[in-house]
């Protein structure tokens, strides 16, 4: 792990401590996952209890056009393919 990486952890790590509420540690953990990835956007979603939708709980980056809290189907979204797949999944 290199020194900028660790102490990108180290920071989230200290974010997260002092975050008033879920949905702060949830925008933490997407704007790290941002800068860790290098990527331009990360979106964080929860499985709604019915199975069937999501709810986007964080977003980094460029979010216009998905709005935290929306509620979305669940079938053919990057959260669907990571859950058949069993791990984490980038969309491309």
């Amino acid at each position: 792990m290199t020194e900028q990486r660790h102490q990108a952890l180290v920071g989230l790590l200290t974010r997260l401590s002092r975050a008033q509420t879920e949905r702060e540690a949830y925008h933490e953990v997407a704007r790290a996952l941002a800068f860790l990835t290098a990527v331009a956007r990360v979106s964080l979603a929860i499985v709604c209890p019915d199975g069937v939708s999501i709810e986007v709980i964080a977003l980094s980056g460029c979010v216009a056009d998905l709005p935290q809290g929306k509620i979305l189907p669940l079938e053919g979204t990057a959260v669907d393919k990571a859950i058949k797949l069993s791990r984490s999944y980038a969309w491309k």
